[in-house]
């Protein structure tokens, strides 16, 4: 079995798959009955019991190849947002929410006059940087986009709780702000939704 890089070279212990027990601090799903699961850094540890703690799914996404990356979930579904240490050396994380846009939602852009289609998606991104954050329309260029990043990095010295969680909402709130105004605008396309990645 793949262990992901920042569980590399530490004392490992076995655990069941989904455990909840606060020493496995992981779950994962759909693979074999036991994942091998080691010690993390402190940040590291303290930012899954932060979302254990909250109820959310927090899972390791399949091919992950970051020192640190876990995607967190509502149990019942709603928004992922991941959190990600890009290398061991680093001192910061990278909390991050994709947005698909739905192909019907990009055909009623590209059906706005373009003036129009340009002011909308102007306001669009004046509105998620009001919550503190950075958002990429992709791919880049294109007029109309057929997903959306929205990021913000947070460094790991003095992060605690609150500022994680103030962080992660940020992201989290954009996003959702995105996905409701694109929503509601096209509310009489039928067929599409507008997904998280």
């Amino acid at each position: 079995m793949l262990v992901p890089p920042f569980m590399r070279g530490v004392r490992k212990r076995s655990y069941p798959v989904n455990s909840l027990d606060r020493d496995s601090l992981i779950s994962v799903r759909g693979q074999s009955d036991v994942v091998e699961v080691s010690a993390l850094n402190p940040a590291d540890s303290m930012i899954m019991d932060v979302f254990k703690r909250l109820g959310l799914t927090v899972t390791i996404p399949p091919g992950a190849k970051e020192a640190f990356r876990v995607a967190t979930q509502p149990p019942n579904g709603g928004p992922i947002v991941e959190v990600i240490r890009p290398t061991p050396e680093a001192d910061f994380y990278i909390i991050a929410m994709g947005i698909a846009v739905a192909k019907e939602h990009q055909d009623a852009l590209r059906s706005l006059p373009p003036e129009r289609r340009r002011e909308f998606l102007l306001r669009l991104k004046k509105d998620i940087l009001r919550y503190e954050v950075d958002m990429a329309f992709l791919p880049p260029d294109k007029e109309v986009p057929e997903a959306v990043q929205v990021t913000r990095l947070v460094f790991a010295d003095g992060l605690d709780p609150n500022r994680l969680l103030d962080n992660y909402y940020k992201v989290r709130n954009a996003g959702l702000d995105f996905m409701i105004t694109l929503a509601d605008t096209f509310r009489d396309v039928q067929k599409g939704r507008t997904t998280y990645l």
